[in-house]
């Protein structure tokens, strides 16, 4: 019923569109976009959708001289997919993507499309949009707003965000997934690393001169503060990065990933379970180590974990010196730590860079002959210390924190694996993005 209201709601909104009251229409979705006001007088003015997927990437725009950044809450970018597609699309990537007269969608689809055409010109001249960027190429919500922005000049430019592919099986899916996703409907594809880029191009979802591997955005600050950090300074805290029991265990490529399969024998629901209760048992019974329990989001995940601690018998807020939390920098994190702990994390190669201590706990389902195709960094596993019997990551823990340097004969090869999956560690990653991204603008205008 509520999708039946809005798609209502869009059909009056296009009517009046048309009949006229376009600047009207246009002047009151664009008070919504969110943008700093000091920072006027920028060359160019870019779009982001869906702007809290980009953890970290808008605020390096924000803090160039080049660039200012406007932001349209996913809230509103929604409201205006569901006048034309309803509230919840219960479907397949390959149904959604399918842009085939007869497909599914093909109706809600021209609709959108012919609103949009009419819609963004005068969203875009009213903020003086330059291009619009989105964090990877399978949203949904991003898809047809970023065909039209194409179709209208306005480069659409992915800075993908899902680059993690370091195991047998996220490679298979991205194979198998990335087939479903009809042509990448925009101008360029920024990928962090040369993996995924030849992934994409080998897919034949966008052309070789339309993607390009670039690095991290937000590791060039980082690679800065590593610089300036003293590895061998103890600063008495272990930080274990929390994944989810569904975390790169993938299903068929057409269905999405789940986070907490309902079947309990895919994932990693045991080592889930002994992994939380052992970081916060070696916290109980070491008062004087801060430990940290960091999760993505704190939706759901952390109660999850409370009520886990709480079931096997410890009580979180007897615990001092335990904090779980989402609400602080991943990266202060790594360099204010001594041990960084986690498993299937962007933060384990981070750390490793950072010259820090990196457990990673390979008892229960990661133990499995049958698991190791979804193991991250599997012919890499020497640089990292791996723990195969939980009744010795206490001992491990303490051995580390005591000693905080790591072997020299490691750095080298963790910089590499580093390099190859996440970022040059010249740290020159926005260099090369803006050079990308300027070369696109240039060639739309040409």
């Amino acid at each position: 019923m509520y999708s039946i209201f809005l798609k209502t709601l869009g059909q009056i909104v296009h009517f009046l569109l048309k009949l006229g009251f376009k600047n009207l229409i246009v002047s009151i979705f664009a008070r919504k976009i969110e943008f700093e006001e000091n920072n006027n007088g920028r060359k160019y003015n870019l779009l982001a959708l869906n702007p809290s997927r980009f953890r970290g990437d808008l605020e390096v725009f924000e803090s160039s001289k080049e660039f200012k950044v406007f932001k349209i809450p996913f809230r509103l970018q929604a409201l205006i997919f569901a006048f034309f597609f309803g509230k919840d699309i219960d479907c397949t990537n390959e149904v959604f993507f399918d842009t085939e007269q007869n497909s599914k969608f093909a109706k809600e689809r021209k609709r959108y499309r012919d609103f949009l055409k009419i819609f963004l010109p005068g969203l875009y001249k009213y903020h003086n949009i330059h291009f619009v960027i989105g964090a990877a190429i399978h949203y949904r919500h991003d898809f047809d707003w970023g065909y039209v922005s194409n179709e209208l000049l306005t480069p659409y430019i992915v800075l993908h965000r899902e680059n993690l592919l370091a195991s047998e099986s996220a490679i298979s899916h991205f194979k198998g997934y990335i087939k479903y996703l009809n042509r990448f409907p925009g101008t360029k594809i920024i990928v962090q690393n040369n993996i995924v880029k030849e992934l994409i191009i080998k897919s034949k979802y966008a052309g070789d001169d339309q993607v390009t591997a670039c690095g991290s955005l937000r590791m060039d600050n980082f690679l800065r503060k590593i610089r300036e950090d003293d590895p061998s300074k103890v600063n008495n805290r272990v930080t274990f990065f929390s994944f989810l029991p569904g975390f790169f265990v993938f299903n068929d490529p057409k269905e999405s990933i789940e986070h907490w399969p309902e079947d309990k024998s895919r994932g990693w629901y045991k080592l889930f379970e002994n992994i939380h209760v052992l970081i916060a048992s070696i916290a109980r019974n070491n008062p004087d180590i801060d430990f940290v329990i960091k999760t993505k989001w704190e939706k759901n995940w952390i109660n999850v974990i409370k009520e886990l601690l709480y079931k096997n018998g410890l009580d979180f807020n007897k615990i001092k010196n335990l904090t779980i939390t989402a609400n602080v920098n991943p990266q202060d994190l790594i360099l204010r730590s001594d041990v960084v702990c986690g498993f299937g994390s962007t933060a384990l190669l981070e750390a490793a860079v950072a010259k820090k201590h990196v457990i990673i706990p390979m008892f229960d389902e990661p133990s499995l002959k049958k698991n190791r195709k979804y193991l991250l960094f599997p012919n890499q596993l020497d640089l990292f210390t791996i723990i195969k019997d939980k009744n010795k990551i206490e001992q491990e823990i303490l051995r580390c924190v005591a000693n905080p340097k790591v072997k020299s004969s490691l750095i080298s090869k963790r910089i590499d694996l580093f390099e190859e999956m996440v970022s040059n560690t010249n740290g020159d990653s926005f260099e090369r993005y803006k050079h990308a991204i300027l070369e696109s603008l240039e060639r739309t205008v040409n």
